[in-house]
């Protein structure tokens, strides 16, 4: 758990001190489409992406809540894990917008999506750090692992229904 959130520190540190990437951190932060908010598009992909991050409705809540004692206080474990989550996500959403400040991408030209800013910062960020190939050999590593970790995850969401 402590590589993903040290490499995420890493990237949104450079990401950060990049040139114009305060141009990208102001788009996070400092513009707001009222026309877009009004609209039900961006809330789906906002809901979307909150429902999947967290995993709701795939059991495997449930699962890792059936090895907590009885009197275990879970709603209070279940916001800790939304706002943490939240959180993380937050700050990773620093990284990602610091390099399209730095790339100079601007919403509306570009098509912006989870896509984009996901498989085209986070390496722009790791290929601008000094000793790139070690970075991104862990990141990518971290990446993979992470990915096996969730399958683990799925999987004993199931296993704890059958058993």
């Amino acid at each position: 758990m402590l590589i993903p959130v040290a490499m995420v520190i890493v990237i949104t540190i450079r990401a950060v001190t990049l040139e114009n990437a305060g141009r990208g951190i102001a788009l996070y932060v400092g513009e707001f489409n009222g026309e877009q908010l009004g609209g039900t598009k961006i809330w789906r992909e906002a809901a979307s992406q909150i429902f999947f991050s967290i995993g709701t409705g795939l059991g495997y809540y449930s699962a890792f809540a059936s090895y907590q004692s009885k009197y275990a206080n879970a709603v209070q474990d279940s916001v800790i894990v939304a706002f943490a989550n939240s959180a993380f996500e937050v700050i990773a959403g620093f990284a990602a917008f610091g390099i399209v400040g730095q790339l100079g991408l601007v919403p509306g030209e570009e098509k912006l999506g989870t896509f984009t800013l996901a498989f085209l910062t986070y390496p722009t960020a790791i290929a601008e750090l000094p000793a790139a190939n070690f970075w991104a050999f862990l990141f990518f590593a971290t990446i993979m692992f992470l990915g096996i970790d969730s399958a683990f995850a799925l999987l004993e969401g199931w296993v704890t229904t059958v058993t």
